[in-house]
């Protein structure tokens, strides 16, 4: 096919696509089964019919158009567009289904095609493997249209992309060994090794790839037209690459994608993010749209009749080998990790939506020229046109009767309340309409009696859905609900205005989208919330455990400086978001005709979270004061910087300057907003020699002296309320407190009295490492705290470089004593 012919043809089947999606939307049909039956429209009239049609006569399609232009463009689209944070969720049935599922799936259909048709038995499991990766594009397409719960549309999508990759293995294995013509008990061994290495090395090459290109991408500045081209080349050179060694390109995709649509994110521009998952689904629009329609040109009726007998056992097989893999590896998944169970009725959907589609086909495309090739295509294409016609046009159907499509009650609430919020602001704005009309007002005095009645009839409408459905259960669910929506809300205006960053604000996002599903799944909170101190806890624990046994390592300060910064971030956030929902919530609930009990106990909740992050920030100002005023001052200059930015655009766009001035005052106001977004952790480190200077027996010491003096101490930090020292134990070392307070409790039968709070600057713990005697008080941590312990030996080595230190603290250890 010559050039010119290729791109008449692209055109003309982009532009049959285009009018498929037409009818398609027209008739609520699905898009994909649409194009594949087009195709074979096509394809049966090509012969008959003009220019440019008469081309697809004759066509022939390589397995690498498919497998290097169209799967990466695919995958790549997927993989970036599903929500990391949920497939980390689900990560567990995804890789049952998509890894032994996909194993036991090819042995299933080899074993019974072996059994039950003429084909031997290598291209039967060839034939197998090939079946057993599933295409979700149609059913994520009807998935969106019906509003399934989310969580499906991860399970189904992400076994998708990891099963492709697993059958692509697989079937290039086991086509070596068809044409190696021998396979024993070594031939398998290597087969499991060099599957191994291929899935994960591939892994392995998406992984290094999308920290490559994310760093390069960090590096540039809202830049579209360099960090578009960046994410294009990752996606092509990650599965090129893995290839080329002769790894799995498809999983190196998968890796890719994943990683740039959770960690990369934070690297791509704001202002480019949402354009750039735009942009590649329209990409995989046109992908998709290719894909479909050349599945239709390829069919060949004729074949496809003389292989109808062998084509109703491979389906047989193929269905049979599905309802085993879904009902039995999604039960056993459902045994192991904490993750949530997959129910029976997200089962029946996984199992009936398996469709097959442009990964089968490459994979045949690619066999070897043999005996069956010509055999194993028709069989493919018929059974992908099977999953596509019938299980595609009945998907929806299953849904319905399964009740998924049916919404929740809080979104069918949502409805009237944002009609009813849209039509009251349209009976605001009428008045002003006169201002700017020279007609009478006869014309807005009918409008406002229509929108009265607008408004009465929405408001008869929740009235009716509260007073018939909403038990005092669904009435707090609802009220959690809308305080959520409140925060995320927050939570973006926090983000736009570079309070907090990408990575901050997907993760209190994702916790509310989290919080959200379950309510409208169970009616409850789950038990790990946004605002859960459990989980905190357990990290600031095994932190402060890794600094007590590694207090010298530089990294391990940096993330201590990082961790906390971001605990502050996300604390403020919470703190305001939380105050935010207090303030707003009981007019909703008022709007709702919500009960003043549900009321109370949501507020009560949302109180606690919201002194609960009131007490995390005050525990960071008083530990690391420097630091809170230096995120102020920051914040208070990037709102200062915005200001100016709107300004300058409203006089640019009132053409009051020039794009060429303006466009410079901008450049210039970003630079210093990138300057200012961000943590700056200065404010949490910690100046030992000005904290030793205080100390009585080291104030009169030199700096370099000091500095000699730091080496001997070990840092390390202590989580509020936890016991440093406990009187009547023994110890052998005393303590320099550089950020916190602590308490010291004298405890006499079985009651606690508080005899003092030392602060930065203080010491304690001297007596027994002197006189080597038991403590005689407790000191606890009355918030977070930062301390320097300085243990006998160490002491010892100090005390014979400077022996005034030893003099010093004998005198106060004396006036202690």
């Amino acid at each position: 096919m010559h050039v010119h012919e290729l791109v008449v043809g692209i055109v003309t089947l982009l532009l049959v696509a285009v009018a498929i999606r037409v009818v398609s939307k027209r008739f609520n049909l699905p898009f994909t089964v649409l194009l594949v039956l087009a195709g074979i429209v096509i394809a049966q009239i090509a012969p008959y019919a003009p220019h440019p049609f008469d081309q697809f006569a004759h066509l022939e399609i390589s397995e690498d158009v498919i497998l290097l232009i169209f799967l990466p463009t695919l995958i790549f689209e997927s993989a970036f567009n599903l929500d990391a944070r949920k497939l980390r969720q689900n990560l567990l049935p995804i890789l049952f289904l998509a890894v032994p599922g996909v194993l036991l799936s090819t042995a299933i259909i080899g074993g019974l095609l072996y059994w039950l048709t003429p084909l031997n038995g290598v291209y039967s499991l060839i034939l197998g493997a090939l079946l057993s990766a599933t295409d979700p594009v149609a059913v994520i397409a009807i998935f969106k249209q019906l509003g399934v719960p989310k969580r499906l549309t991860v399970l189904v999508e992400g076994e998708s992309l990891f099963n492709d990759a697993t059958a692509i293995v697989l079937t290039h294995i086991l086509i070596a060994v068809a044409v190696s013509g021998s396979f024993g008990v070594g031939e398998l061994a290597s087969g499991v090794m060099d599957f191994l290495i291929v899935f994960m090395g591939g892994l392995l090459v998406g992984v290094v790839m999308a920290f490559v290109f994310g760093w390069l991408i960090g590096r540039v500045e809202s830049d579209p037209f360099i960090e578009v081209p960046l994410t294009m080349v990752l996606a092509y050179a990650s599965f090129v690459m893995a290839e080329e060694i002769h790894l799995s390109g498809v999983m190196a995709v998968v890796a890719a994608g994943v990683m740039m649509g959770g960690w990369g994110r934070t690297k791509i521009s704001p202002a480019i993010s949402h354009y750039l998952s735009e942009l590649w689904e329209y990409f995989a629009f046109m992908a998709n749209a290719l894909i479909f329609l050349l599945v239709g040109l390829l069919v060949n009726l004729q074949e496809l009749w003389k292989s109808l007998d062998i084509l109703v056992w491979v389906i047989l097989a193929m269905l049979f080998s599905r309802f085993v893999v879904v009902y039995m590896i999604v039960p056993l998944a459902n045994r192991f990790g904490s993750a949530e169970r997959v129910e029976r009725n997200y089962q029946h959907i996984m199992y009936w939506g398996g469709l097959r589609g442009a990964v089968a086909l490459a994979l045949v495309l690619s066999l070897p020229e043999s005996e069956y090739k010509s055999l194993l295509l028709a069989l493919t294409i018929g059974a992908v046109l099977f999953t596509l016609i019938v299980q595609g046009l009945s998907i929806r159907a299953l849904v319905h009767k399964l009740g998924l499509d049916n919404p929740p009650l809080g979104d069918r609430l949502a409805l009237p309340g944002a009609a009813l919020d849209a039509v009251q602001k349209a009976r605001e704005a009428i008045p002003s309409f006169e201002k700017f009309s020279l007609a009478n007002s006869k014309i807005n005095r009918e409008l406002a009696r229509e929108y009265k009645a607008k408004a009465s009839y929405w408001k008869k409408e929740r009235a009716k859905l509260v007073r018939t459905e909403l038990s005092p259960k669904d009435e707090k669910a609802l009220l959690f609900v809308e305080g959520f929506m409140i925060e995320k809300r927050g939570y973006y205006e926090m983000f736009t205005q570079g309070d907090l960053s990408e990575r901050d604000y997907h993760d209190l996002a994702h916790s509310i989208d989290v919080q959200v599903d379950h309510l409208h799944s169970y009616g409850t909170l789950p038990s790990n919330t946004l605002h859960g101190i459990l989980l905190r806890r357990m990290e600031r624990g095994f932190l402060h455990l890794l600094e007590r046994h590694f207090s010298t390592s530089t990294l391990l300060q940096r993330y201590s400086k990082y961790y906390t910064a971001r605990d502050y971030i996300k604390s403020w956030a919470q703190y305001f978001g939380s105050a935010e929902v207090l303030e707003k919530l009981p007019e909703r609930a008022k709007r709702e005709g919500i009960s003043e009990k549900s009321l109370e106990e949501v507020i009560a909740t949302y109180s606690k979270w919201h002194n609960s992050a009131g007490k995390r920030l005050e525990q960071t100002s008083s530990q690391f004061p420097e630091f809170v005023d230096m995120m102020q001052e920051r914040r208070a200059r990037r709102l200062s910087l915005f200001v100016e930015r709107s300004t300058i655009e409203r006089h640019i766009k009132n053409g009051e300057i020039t794009e060429k001035m303006g466009g410079d005052l901008l450049e210039s106001i970003d630079s210093e907003l990138r300057q200012l977004r961000g943590y700056d952790t200065d404010g949490l480190s910690i100046d030992t020699n000005e904290l030793l200077s205080k100390i009585t027996f080291f104030k009169n010491m030199k700096t370099e002296e000091l500095t000699e003096i730091k080496e001997y101490l070990h840092l390390i930090t202590v989580p509020p309320n936890e016991y440093i020292i406990q009187q009547g134990d023994r110890g052998s070392s005393m303590f320099f407190i550089a950020r916190g307070e602590i308490n010291i409790l004298r405890e006499e039968e079985g009651s606690s009295e508080l005899l003092g709070v030392l602060k930065a600057g203080d010491f304690f713990g001297e007596q027994s490492l002197l006189n080597h005697e038991v403590r005689n008080a407790t000191c606890r941590a009355a918030t977070a705290c930062a301390l320097y312990e300085l243990n006998s030996k160490e002491f010892t080595k100090i005390t014979e470089l400077f022996p005034e230190v030893k003099i010093a603290v004998d005198e106060v250890n004396r006036v202690r004593g």
